[in-house]
């Protein structure tokens, strides 16, 4: 049941290399698809693909070692069969479904920039999800979930992340080694010095001190890494202002909290969540009526035909398709 929680987010657990791959990265006009250069000296990307092809691989689930173009071409056989089962069970995904899963998927915090950074196309992407739906199909044929019930899971769970969003501050902080620095930074702050400036002159943190003291995280009410009586002077102070010092170490060292921003606690709208807990639901529901993914795709793979061509691959891959996960569900996300 805990896979049922892990984020489909990003789509590399499907596999890699596919035909999408040859869109994002097209061949040079030479014919020579040239990856690196050293010093006039070309790589190719043939040459690099059949170096991959060959590096070592442990199947995490069965320990049997392996080249890693094995592995792939696994995989990408058990795409081709979940898409060609799908069609069968008359359950093919329909672009409405692929669209709904991508803008889900898009929404998760920072994926367009891991999209950019791995060189994938809206192509690529979309023909992932259209896999991921088609398994989310199979497990979940003739199971339907209703908005009441979806609603009545976010009633009974929605005063705990992610439905609530917890109280939250972000802040600047002056770290300061002893009383003398600390009275110092008093008496600038006093007289209307920028915090930022202060930081930069006095504060022992060198990594928050070069952003004018703000911290990368935020305090969040109840975190358990951060001090109760820290959590407690940052929510009573009010934003733009200044803390007094709170002792945070040996020989006299304090550290002096700016509240930069306060975002207080409150449930965030059903209407976020519907999509995610429906699709939740429906795979609870497809494992509690036993439907199983990997015992009707091995079933398949039984009745098509499958030809391998690359012949140190064959004894592997015709020895039957090992074990799917469940199939990806969107996680309900967690909170920032």
């Amino acid at each position: 049941m805990r896979r049922l929680l892990v984020m489909a987010a990003f789509i590399v657990m499907l596999g890699v290399g596919s035909a999408a791959d040859e869109a994002a990265n097209p061949p040079s006009a030479s014919g020579q698809d040239v990856v690196a250069e050293v010093d006039g000296l070309k790589i190719t990307r043939q040459e690099y693909c059949d170096r991959l092809e060959r590096l070592p691989y442990t199947d995490p689930a069965t320990g049997q070692q392996n080249e890693a173009g094995a592995a792939v071409l696994e995989r990408l056989i058990k795409e081709a069969l979940i898409l060609k089962l799908a069609g069968q069970e008359e359950v093919t995904p329909t672009e409405q479904q692929i669209q709904e899963r991508m803008e889900q998927t898009m929404k998760t915090p920072g994926f367009e920039a891991q999209m950019k950074a791995s060189g994938y196309t809206i192509e690529y992407f979309k023909e992932r999800m259209r896999v991921e739906q088609a398994a989310f199909n199979i497990q979940t044929k003739g199971i339907t979930v209703t908005n009441a019930e979806a609603r009545e899971f976010y009633g009974k769970n929605n005063s705990v992340p992610p439905f609530t969003t917890q109280e939250q501050a972000m802040v600047g902080a002056l770290f300061l080694k002893n009383k003398a620095d600390t009275e110092k930074a008093q008496a600038l702050l006093k007289k209307g010095v920028d915090f930022g400036t202060i930081a930069g002159m006095l504060s022992q943190d060198p990594v928050s001190a070069k952003q004018g003291g703000r911290l990368a995280r935020g305090i969040v009410r109840g975190d358990p890494n951060i001090p109760t009586d820290i959590q407690n002077l940052v929510f009573s102070t009010k934003v733009d202002e200044c803390s007094k010092p709170i002792p945070s170490g040996d020989r006299g060292s304090t550290v002096i909290f700016k509240i930069l921003s306060h975002q207080p606690k409150k449930i965030r709208p059903f209407s976020e969540f519907q999509y995610l807990i429906k699709q939740r639901l429906a795979v609870e529901k497809g494992i509690n009526e036993k439907i199983d993914i990997n015992k009707k795709l091995e079933e398949f793979r039984q009745t098509v035909k499958i030809d391998v061509s690359i012949e140190r691959y064959k004894a592997y891959i015709m020895s039957g398709i090992s074990n799917a996960e469940p199939p990806d569900v969107l996680q309900l996300p967690v909170e920032e």
